[in-house]
């Protein structure tokens, strides 16, 4: 068979209807994509979509005290929450950032961003993948960073339906590894 795909053309489905679809899609084997608005290319649904939940506001000026004058290491910095981050972030005046992604592309993609949208020059970009305990330990060791924020994961749910394993080591494995490397090394 071809490439069959359910699409969800509602441009703010409930939560129910986007479980059924996705549990029904897996169920068939059928992939389902999204189009977020008229005429918008197709894209994945992501954890975020099954929420149904207003998105939350950061208070700046807590998020600011933590951030300014810091290292900072984002992990995940290349996907779509992680890239998010480190651009508010840039904006609240950390004395660095250190980009962590497993993703070449990912991590090139939102380097570049940076680097077109100008502004200091504070961050670095390490290709490191969070299941990896010994590369990451280096890398703690090298930055020694005050403040880490995980966002490293694999979030795209009817892909990781079918890859469960990959899910397991990326979200829950690579989160322990992250921890205890944050406990553990509390600078």
């Amino acid at each position: 068979g071809g490439d069959v795909r359910a699409v969800i053309a509602e441009p703010r489905p409930g939560r129910d209807l986007m479980q059924a679809v996705v549990q029904a899609a897996a169920e068939a084997g059928v992939r389902v994509g999204r189009r977020r608005a008229a005429g918008a290319p197709l894209s994945p649904i992501e954890a975020a979509d099954l929420l149904d939940r207003p998105p939350r506001h950061l208070d700046s000026e807590r998020a600011a005290a933590m951030v300014r004058g810091r290292d900072i290491m984002v992990t995940g910095a290349g996907g779509t929450i992680g890239s998010e981050l480190t651009r508010q972030i840039l904006a609240l005046d950390p004395a660095t950032i250190t980009l962590v992604d497993a993703s070449e592309y990912n991590l090139y993609a939102i380097d570049m961003a940076l680097r077109e949208a100008g502004g200091p020059a504070t961050w670095r970009a390490e290709l490191a993948d969070v299941r990896d305990k010994v590369r990451m330990a280096q890398l703690f060791d090298a930055v020694k960073p005050d403040v880490v924020l995980h966002a490293a994961a694999l979030k795209h749910v009817p892909l990781m339906e079918t890859h469960p394993c990959e899910a397991v080591l990326t979200n829950i494995g690579g989160a322990m590894i992250v921890y205890e490397l944050a406990r553990e090394r509390a600078y």
